[in-house]
């Protein structure tokens, strides 16, 4: 287990190599994301307490400064290089940078030493408000109407969030609970694993054959993460909570960004998202690194 939890870097290389060399394969775990994301937030909630959450909801505005952070800033810098892009691409980055924060922030919080407390409170807040945050912050900086099926997206927060907490809470009380305690970090780790390989593999022909546009849009998105990341940070008063707030104000959900753009409109538009998803991995080995503990 240690030679898992201490090589996440290389975790993540592989899964984004393999990602780039076997797309087709990669492409056969697409359809399982949805419940790989619930396992993953199944096991990295079974250390979080209804208390902690309470506990973090009494800090509303640490948490309220962190989902601006997620929604507003990027979208905001993008508006101010409007005429650098084209129509299709524009929207793209508009849409990508607008998603709400990722759901493997709870389990990334505590990976390199955040509180995922505070990233599950953060997180969940973002994902409930998307469905009002991601088509208004469209429409005020690309005026362009999306429909986003608040049926649909309610039913998956609730799938993906509350679900997975809720049986975390019941396999506490269980026998089971503190062997899976100890498991849930490499277990984690694993579905982190299969998760990048089958989010990333399905986009990867689009990075392919856009390479010059990808490599631009990858150094953009790079210096836009970097802003989250050090906005968040700012956030906290302590190592923790530095760590937690700046990787829920960076880490977003670039598998809802891709669904929208590609579901709304061309696949031109999707390929912010995509690049979203290839530069966010690839940030997750060096920030191993930065945080590493004794």
């Amino acid at each position: 287990m240690k030679l898992i939890t201490g090589n996440v870097w290389l975790v993540v290389l592989i899964a984004i190599g393999l990602s780039f060399i076997a797309p087709a394969f990669g492409s056969l775990l697409a359809p399982y994301v949805a419940p790989l994301l619930a396992l993953l937030m199944f096991f990295s909630t079974l250390s979080i307490h209804l208390r902690h959450i309470l506990r973090n909801l009494a800090e509303f505005e640490k948490t309220a400064a962190t989902v601006l952070i997620v929604h507003l800033i990027s979208p905001l810098i993008i508006f101010l290089l409007k005429d650098l892009f084209s129509e299709p691409i524009y929207l793209g980055l508009i849409i990508a940078t607008s998603s709400s924060a990722g759901i493997s922030a709870v389990f990334l919080s505590s990976l390199f030493g955040g509180q995922p407390d505070r990233a599950l409170v953060t997180t969940a807040l973002s994902t409930f408000l998307s469905p009002l945050l991601i088509p208004l912050l469209v429409f005020i900086f690309a005026r362009t109407s999306i429909n986003v099926d608040v049926t649909a997206m309610t039913a998956t927060i609730v799938k993906l969030v509350i679900l997975p907490y809720f049986a975390s809470w019941i396999a506490r009380r269980t026998p089971l609970g503190e062997p899976l305690k100890k498991i849930s970090m490499s277990a984690s780790i694993i579905l982190l694993f299969i998760l990048i390989i089958g989010i990333m593999s399905p986009t990867i022909p689009s990075v392919l054959e856009n390479i010059q546009l990808s490599i631009t849009l990858g150094l953009l998105i790079t210096v836009l993460l970097l802003i989250n990341f050090a906005l968040g940070f700012s956030i906290g008063k302590n190592r923790p909570e530095h760590i937690t707030y700046a990787i829920s104000a960076s880490y977003k959900n670039y598998a809802l960004s891709t669904v929208i753009a590609l579901s709304l409109f061309n696949p031109m538009v999707a390929v912010p998202s995509v690049i979203y998803s290839v530069v966010s991995n690839l940030l997750l080995i060096p920030l191993q690194f930065a945080t590493k503990r004794k």
